[in-house]
């Protein structure tokens, strides 16, 4: 088992596009972001190496963290939050359930999964008469979990699939508006092949969103109206070929 603890501070200029951006105005009273960060990590590798476990936690403080905004026209600009407090924990595994082996049918089974807790608030945070202390972090989940399997099979066929956890997220600063926790599932079967001892080939089949989520990807953050949604795809197929030499 390894250790390893950290501390840093930094901090990072507004880009131009947040100085000017598409109101066309230059904001001059854009600050700088700047914080200090606290972190613990372990890493566990057990079984020869074939799982590995990492675990960190960690405290950021930020101040004068930049927000997006939308005026009434639906135009972005930016503005500096008093202060913004993050901790939280990021957990992995991964590792071979089934070794990597030429000779049974199964070839090799592969896991990977990680567990993210982000407890992320504003500190001291007020716009015009409104005062968002303690609200949580506009367009953060609190979780994210994801779970990945990676099938070998004989005759150079595989399978993989992906689950993916998000909790729900703020939509605006005021913590009115949250977009649904959703699930999104990925599976995709392939066969490699060989059309020559130099062109070799690869077929595949998939689908997206297998349960059929309804959900928001790339939302709107502070929108004006409530147009904080962009709808995702819901369950659709893909399937390819892929040649290489």
């Amino acid at each position: 088992m390894r250790s390893e603890v950290s501390i840093s501070s930094g901090f990072s200029t507004p880009t131009i596009a947040e100085v000017r951006s598409s109101d066309n105005l230059i904001n001059t009273e854009l600050k700088p972001e700047s914080g200090y960060n606290h972190e613990v990590g372990l890493r566990w590798e057990w079984m020869n190496r074939r799982f590995i476990t990492d675990f960190s936690y960690y405290q950021y403080q930020m101040d004068n963290a930049i927000i997006r905004q939308l005026n009434t026209d639906g135009i972005e600009y930016y503005q500096n939050a008093g202060k913004v407090k993050q901790k939280g924990f990021e957990s992995s595994i991964m590792g071979y359930i089934i070794t990597p082996n030429t000779e049974n049918f199964i070839q090799g089974l592969y896991i990977n999964s990680s567990v993210t807790y982000n407890h992320y608030r504003f500190g001291n945070y007020q716009v015009e008469d409104e005062n968002y202390d303690n609200n949580k972090l506009t367009a953060v989940p609190d979780w994210v979990i994801v779970h990945a399997a990676n099938l070998d099979l004989a005759h150079r066929i595989g399978f993989n699939i992906q689950h993916n956890y998000t909790s729900k997220i703020p939509l605006n600063d005021a913590n009115t508006a949250f977009s649904e926790a959703y699930h999104l599932v990925q599976a995709k079967l392939h066969w490699g092949f060989k059309f020559s001892t130099q062109l070799q080939a690869q077929v595949y089949l998939g689908v997206d969103n297998l349960l059929n989520e309804k959900y928001s990807l790339g939302n709107d953050i502070n929108a004006f109206g409530g147009r904080y949604y962009n709808a995702a795809p819901t369950r659709n197929f893909f399937g390819g070929l892929k040649l290489s030499y």
